[in-house]
């Protein structure tokens, strides 16, 4: 008997309780349909479609819990930035409300048995990211002069996207959902291109928020580190796309997307991306030596029919990106940074252990700042531009630990799970490799950055999931793994 058939049949033998259902949702719709009519006489008429929408987005994330990690990746980067009251309220709905509600329907649809779904089991890396957070907010609590703001801060960059993670591994996607994410995936790609495309070409058919910084390519993500670091992550999952499709067309127009996005990465002009992109394509040419052939050879032929006007008219960017690496203005940017390294290492190294408090790193760095080498030093307060430096000196080696213990962790399991993997499906032993390409990209990009925008934290935490949940058929009683051998 099906937990719907039993409310029923009790119903039948007991007019009470159907007397009680039926004016209670009469009670319910009276209710529900005198506020929408007070906000549509207040004009307040974006309630009124949220009231609307948030049903029908119950009812699908009840049945397609996946689809929070869709919504989520084609919204979240067009609200980088918000500066009216809609987009923040969307950013609001998007960022901060979506994740942790499609996990509270996951758990309670589940706790209930309406929808029949196995839960995996909470392992070290989730209790590493429960400890972590437990430890921050503790941190900002004790430490910040400004808890408050810094928390919403700390939500924004860490908690929401720890959510996608737990959303993820908790719906556990199989190779339907993958799909859908792939057009996801394209669109982002495509998207994001056509954006970087039109800042050089046509910047003023953009809004100005999407500017970035000059001679950088940013698209609508504001920051060329996590343009570059969301272009990677849609390139390796576009690649493993292109790899298993058996027509010709569909694989080359995922080549031609990938060979756009990724030239795309390097137009970034950040040297950190140059950097995490080539590494990236040296995995790619390990992983796949023949497609990297091909793609070597393409690119010389084109080179040689067409190298000399591409020379003529891109000759931009070459100058561009000489500059980028050999100007006076780069160098200085560049060693500008050491002192502030030199402040974190000495911060670090003062509190080992707790640190000096999350968010705190700019207000203490400067009393730690010294001269390295023969540099010469400036007067201006530079930020950190090293992500594990600045983890280490404002939460120590307990906060260190406990947020980098998921990677280390699921890249364990990865090397376990490789031993013995299925060659198609979900499970294909590629894909999670070409993920953790996409991880070591982030990696090298937020050594020479501290990933401020959220949308950057929440590509780190899907990659680490998509690993995951492919991952874990490793472990013994994986309910991924009894409905893939079922």
């Amino acid at each position: 008997m099906s937990i719907y058939n039993l409310p029923d049949e009790k119903l039948k033998s007991d007019p009470k309780l159907r007397f009680l259902k039926q004016a209670g949702l009469l009670i319910a719709g009276v209710l529900f349909g005198g506020v929408i009519a007070y906000l549509l006489v207040t004009d307040n008429l974006l309630f009124v479609l949220v009231l609307i929408a948030a049903p029908i987005g119950v009812l699908i994330l009840h049945r397609y819990p996946f689809a929070a990690i869709s919504i989520w990746l084609l919204l979240s980067p067009f609200l980088t930035y918000t500066k009216t009251v809609e987009s923040r309220m969307l950013y609001w709905g998007v960022h901060r409300a979506l994740p942790p509600a499609a996990l509270i329907i996951i758990l309670v649809t589940s706790v209930l048995r309406i929808y029949k779904r196995r839960l995996p089991k909470l392992g070290i890396a989730e209790w590493c990211m429960i400890g972590y957070v437990l430890v921050s907010i503790l941190s900002i609590y004790l430490f910040n002069p400004q808890p408050l703001v810094t928390f919403y801060q700390y939500y924004d960059r860490a908690i929401a996207p720890m959510f996608l993670y737990l959303v993820v591994r908790f719906s556990s996607p199989d190779q339907k959902d993958i799909q859908r994410l792939l057009l996801v995936i394209i669109f982002i790609a495509v998207s994001q291109s056509f954006f970087g495309l039109l800042s050089w070409g046509a910047p003023d058919l953009l809004p100005k928020e999407w500017d970035g910084r000059a001679g950088r390519t940013t698209g609508s993500l504001v920051n060329p580190t996590v343009y570059s670091a969301t272009l990677i992550f849609c390139n390796v999952i576009l690649l493993h796309a292109a790899m298993g499709q058996r027509s010709r067309t569909v694989r080359n127009l995922l080549f031609v997307i990938f060979s756009l996005t990724l030239g795309f990465v390097f137009l970034a002009f950040s040297r950190a991306a140059w950097l995490g992109g080539s590494l990236v394509l040296i995995g790619i040419a390990i992983i796949y030596p023949r497609f990297a052939t091909n793609l070597a050879t393409a690119g010389l032929i084109i080179s040689l029919l067409f190298g000399a006007a591409l020379l003529t008219k891109f000759s931009w960017i070459i100058d561009h990106a000489g500059n980028r690496l050999n100007s006076e203005e780069s160098q200085i940017s560049a060693f500008s940074r050491l002192p502030v390294f030199y402040a974190g290492a000495r911060m670090f190294l003062e509190k080992p252990i707790l640190g000096w408090g999350y968010g705190n790193f700019d207000r203490y760095d400067r009393q730690f700042q010294a001269q390295v080498g023969d540099l010469v030093g400036d007067t201006k307060d530079h930020a950190s531009h090293n992500f594990f430096l600045t983890l280490l000196a404002e939460q120590g080696t307990i906060g260190f630990l406990l947020f980098i213990g998921p990677v280390l962790y699921w890249l364990g399991q990865t090397v376990r799970w490789s031993k013995n993997t299925p060659t198609t499906g979900l499970s294909h032993s590629k894909l999670p490799i070409l993920l953790w390409l996409s991880i070591l990209n982030i990696f090298v990009l937020i050594n020479f950055s501290n990933l401020r925008v959220f949308f950057g934290w929440g590509i780190w935490w899907l990659a680490l999931a998509l690993i995951a949940t492919m991952v874990y058929p490793a472990l013994e009683d994986s309910p991924i793994r009894n409905r893939i051998s079922s």
